[in-house]
């Protein structure tokens, strides 16, 4: 109740086992005047998993004007960039929330953040897999 942002990684999996075919970003931001953003690379595929969330936080944090927004964003072209389009999704939050900006002012990703995203993990990878 005391924060001001919760971020969540969701996927679209209904069922009680691993599963799912894609991954967006949700964030509830006090700040933005109680709003649930959701920043989906696939177009309105994790909608309903994105509303239902939305809808647990109204419940449970009991505000009663939660908006949700679907978040204007970079596509991804392809079927598996879903992962590397959150952490970029998450950094640009982080970077809003930092310099006490409104998520709601948040640029679009451009392809060449996605890219540089995709060689700092695998770099990172890389690096992770000499540490014995």
């Amino acid at each position: 109740h005391n924060k001001s942002y919760i971020i969540f990684g969701i996927n679209n999996n209904e069922e009680n086992v691993a599963g799912g075919s894609h991954w967006s970003l949700c964030v509830y931001s006090k700040s933005d005047n109680n709003t649930f953003f959701h920043f989906d690379s696939s177009g309105c595929t994790n909608e309903r998993a994105a509303k239902t969330l939305c809808e647990i936080i109204r419940k449970s944090f009991r505000i009663p004007n939660l908006e949700y927004k679907r978040v204007d964003c970079l596509q991804q072209t392809n079927c598996y960039d879903c992962g590397i389009y959150v952490l970029c999704h998450a950094d640009i939050v982080c970077e809003a929330i930092i310099n006490l900006k409104s998520i709601a002012e948040i640029k679009k990703l451009s392809s060449v953040s996605v890219m540089t995203k995709r060689t700092e993990m695998i770099e990172i990878i890389k690096r992770l897999s000499e540490i014995h």
